[in-house]
């Protein structure tokens, strides 16, 4: 068959192309000499000859496969929106629900963002080694992605099961609205041919409550839709690929800390940078106001700096001191020295907890039966009449204090049940060190 194409304005669309065809071959920038690359293409180009084909030309291009299948992150949004209570599992405030996309059912959380720094743009995320590369799954070995043509080990936005309940969730939410439309339209009915001023108020009030609801359902199943049709796919939900994760050690560095961390680089099309706030821990609405600002000021006599950020949003700047960590200089309820913390989790979501002051010593078993003692930074939670600070689920996350200042990234913890009585993390100084020292000097916790 003839091919034919469009041209210019001037030149009519039925004459056939006389442009010759091309081969492109892509290499990555910068890693083939000049000389070479024409020395290749006129190899290629002999090979076409041989077969008679002649009307074919061959050209070398530097150039970078770039993917971009899925849609970005969200931004947050305001409390008061109606998809405010299901929106966090799709927005780019940290405690984001991942996994590798070669084991979508191990699922952990995102812990925080860094900018590689130097002259790079690159966006970075941590998460716990663990979450991406399961120890069940394969060797504990170093792993680095050395180049741009290596085979990318991604990550996914959202495990097969937190895809699941995030539209179980939003489902659940919708289903609430319903019994509320139901109570308030039996509400107007009851008032119904009742003159008096206080029945036609509560009349008028109710049914602006209906409205409110309607409006909140309609907005709720256009987010269903929206996130069924961008995100439904493995494809869909890359975030991007892990780049750098030394081998799950134990005893590491001066201090004798615990190493178990993965950078992921997130794909640029992920994140829109204009609206990205950098690290924030998303609040939600599920836990009342009071209860988390009472949490991180149990001393009212001597309060801490913290305000409920009006956005829900507690911004992240600066970290936690390791003096601060062994000798706090916040007081509880008991006028004694305490560490609040608060940490956002793909299981347990926002909860608070208590650092201890000293470090715990942990024995960890290897797949030889030896083991070897590691320190960790210890939480528990809050009170005794609290939820356990973390589950299986949570590791990856990142737990910082009331003012903003980051602590540590969680790693795991020890328990009798499915939740932990006491949650273990490395200190973020510590793990900074490590990622300095594993080819990101410049590496900064600003990556706005």
């Amino acid at each position: 068959m003839d091919k034919y194409r469009r041209c210019s304005y001037w030149q009519d669309w039925r004459t056939p192309a006389s442009a010759p065809v091309i081969v492109w071959i892509g290499v990555v920038p910068e890693t083939l000499p000049g000389k070479y690359g024409n020395t290749v293409a006129i190899k290629c180009k002999n090979i076409l000859c041989e077969f008679d084909i002649t009307d074919v030309d061959v050209e070398i291009r530097e150039s970078f496969v770039t993917r971009s299948a899925g849609p970005k992150l969200l931004e947050p949004v305001d409390p008061d929106n109606p998809t405010a209570d299901v929106h966090g599992p799709l927005n780019h405030a940290i405690g984001l629900p991942i996994a590798a996309q070669a084991t979508p059912y191990v699922e952990g959380t995102g812990g925080f963002f860094m900018a590689e720094g130097g002259d790079s743009k690159k966006l970075l995320l941590v998460t716990a080694r663990h979450v991406v590369f399961p120890p069940s799954k394969g060797p504990n070995n170093d792993f680095k992605c050395k180049s741009g043509s290596q085979a990318h080990f991604n990550v996914l936005l959202l495990g097969d099961k937190a895809y699941q309940d995030l539209f179980a969730s939003i489902l659940a939410r919708i289903g609430l609205h319903g019994i509320a439309i139901e109570y308030w339209e039996r509400r107007i009915n009851l008032l119904k041919g009742k003159d008096s001023g206080v029945a036609r108020k509560s009349r008028e009030e109710a049914q602006r409550n209906v409205n409110e609801v309607n409006e909140a359902i309609q907005a709720l199943y256009t987010f269903y839709q929206d996130a069924e049709k961008n995100w439904n796919t493995h494809a869909g939900r890359v975030l991007g690929h892990v780049v750098c994760s030394p081998p799950i050690s134990l005893g590491t560095g001066p201090e004798g800390y615990t190493e178990d961390y993965a950078i992921i680089e997130v794909d640029d099309d992920k994140i829109d940078r204009n609206t990205f706030q950098g690290n924030a821990i998303d609040l939600g609405t599920k836990t009342p106001v009071w209860e988390i600002a009472g949490k991180l000021n149990p001393n009212k006599k001597k309060p801490t700096d913290f305000k409920y950020p009006i956005d829900h949003l507690l911004k992240l700047r600066g970290t936690i001191k390791d003096e601060e960590m062994r000798h706090p200089t916040t007081l509880d309820q008991n006028d004694e020295p305490c560490l609040i913390v608060i940490k956002n989790g793909k299981t347990t979501g926002v909860t608070t907890g208590r650092a201890n002051g000293v470090m715990s010593f942990v024995q960890g078993y290897f797949d030889d039966d030896k083991h070897q003692t590691s320190k960790e930074w210890a939480i528990f939670p809050y009170d005794n009449k609290s939820d356990p600070f973390s589950a299986p689920g949570d590791s990856g996350s990142i737990i910082a204090d009331g003012r903003g200042h980051t602590g540590g990234l969680l790693t795991g913890g020890s328990g009798a049940t499915t939740s932990f009585d006491i949650t273990y993390a490395t200190p973020i100084n510590s793990l900074i060190q490590s990622i300095k020292a594993n080819g990101y000097p410049n590496a900064h916790l600003n990556p706005t």
